[in-house]
């Protein structure tokens, strides 16, 4: 860390030691924000001891398996929009190229829209909208925006005096409109639609322990950043790696066609969930070589310390941040034969076995894993499935054959622009 060392930690027994078994001396992630910052501050991710422990109870029914399902309905429209998106594109030949990570985060843009606020944003149809807008600045990494970011998560110390906060003016204000607006109207409508607007309305007028306001935007805020970002970034490095690999794709898609006639042509949330499994291979291979976020952090907050025994010993001070780098861990050969081949039968039911779950987290593990791991591969694997139906997937020229991360990025992404080919070949007509 800039200030203060951080202790960096590989094995994965005391990782299984910080994340599980002593859970409760680590409970915190490092960063967060301030009073002057209360989105910074409260969210689910950074919110720390009692109030994180709060809201992790209260938001937990939003990310169930019914819950999912009743959501997919939204989710497929959107799906739908896409495809009319790119038939548009298409001109009417029978292929379209495009930049895949553009036109997927206006696809998760409309998604968590709809299915988080039961908002319209209209952002395939309109790449101008103001919520198409507000998702791009908040990942454009300017040298404020990486300055108030780097701060935030890993210097929160000094966000107050210089007055640096985790979303940019306009998108605060935005999100504070937005959320309050779609509240309010669901109120006076009295009308339910079992979304994350409806969880903060019943956290507003809990009756034993209310929340403020800007605690319930916060919540709705972070998980529009977070499904943004992640589950885009997600299913275009899976279309990247299938279009490089066509036997990959052949298996794919079979599956799916088997899965689509067994239900006469029509996609549902258990095809989407639990009847495509090398689907679910290939997902487990994506996030494994390319986990959304490259380090996964703790901090002690034990007062007493931790003892590292009988590893070391060393105690581990109270507040010292502890660093846990996942991608290292997961691209190397000591835990993953070959680690930089996408293999999806490393995750076959036959090999999944040999894989520790303690050098494999890109949702983290534990009771601070991410809540909303079901959520974001749903998003992913509609906007893969959807496109597979439909078309077949190919290099175009001048896709690179190597990806190269990008280095001024909060996230994993590509250096460059990831634009593919998409050659119309319907699996069920």
């Amino acid at each position: 860390m800039f200030h203060k060392p951080a202790l960096l930690i590989k094995d994965p027994e005391l990782i299984k030691q910080i994340l599980v078994k002593d859970f409760n001396s680590f409970v915190n992630h490092v960063g967060g924000s301030d009073d002057h910052d209360p989105i910074g501050r409260d969210n689910l991710f950074l919110s720390k001891d009692g109030l994180w422990r709060n809201l992790r109870k209260k938001l937990t029914p939003f990310f169930t398996s019914g819950k999912m399902k009743s959501m997919f309905p939204f989710l497929d429209k959107i799906g739908d929009n896409l495809l009319d998106h790119m038939e548009q594109m298409s001109f009417g030949e029978n292929w379209v190229e495009m930049h895949v990570k553009e036109k997927l985060s206006l696809f998760t843009t409309d998604a968590i829209a709809s299915v988080a606020f039961g908002v319209d944003a209209n952002c395939l149809n309109n790449s101008e909208s103001e919520f198409a807008y507000i998702s791009k600045k908040m990942f454009d990494f300017t040298f404020w925006r990486g300055l108030e970011l780097t701060a935030i998560f890993l210097l929160p110390e000094i966000t107050k005096f210089f007055n640096l906060k985790m979303f940019t003016k306009e998108g605060t204000e935005f999100m504070a409109k937005t959320i309050m607006h779609v509240m309010n109207e669901r109120e006076k409508s009295k009308v339910r639609r079992n979304d994350l607007i409806d969880i903060l309305i019943e956290m507003k007028n809990n009756d034993e322990q209310p929340l403020e306001i800007e605690t319930l935007i916060s919540q709705a805020a972070v998980f529009f950043l977070a499904g943004y970002e992640t589950s885009s970034g997600a299913a275009t490095f899976a279309l990247y790696e299938i279009a490089k690999c066509q036997d990959i794709q052949n298996r794919l898609r079979v599956e799916l066609r088997e899965a689509l006639l067994k239900n006469q042509g029509e996609l549902t949330y258990d095809i989407v969930m639990n009847d495509t499994p090398y689907l679910h291979q290939v997902f487990l291979e994506v996030l494994r070589i390319y986990p959304t976020t490259p380090i996964l952090d703790r901090e002690c907050s034990n007062p007493n310390g931790y003892s590292l025994e009988p590893y070391s010993d060393f105690v581990i001070p109270y507040k010292m941040p502890i660093l846990i780098p996942i991608y290292g861990i997961q691209r190397d050969e000591k835990y993953f034969e070959d680690p930089l081949k996408f293999d999806p039968e490393r995750f076959s039911p036959d090999n999944i076995h040999k894989i520790s779950t303690f050098t494999n987290l890109p949702f983290g593990t534990g009771n601070r894993s991410c809540i909303g791991e079901r959520f974001g591969l749903m998003q992913s694997k509609t906007a893969i499935i959807k496109i597979l139906m439909n078309y077949r997937v190919e290099m175009a020229d001048g896709t690179p054959q190597e990806i190269r991360l990008a280095r001024n990025a909060l996230t994993v992404q590509s250096e460059v622009k990831i634009v593919l080919r998409f050659v119309k070949d319907e699996l069920v007509k």
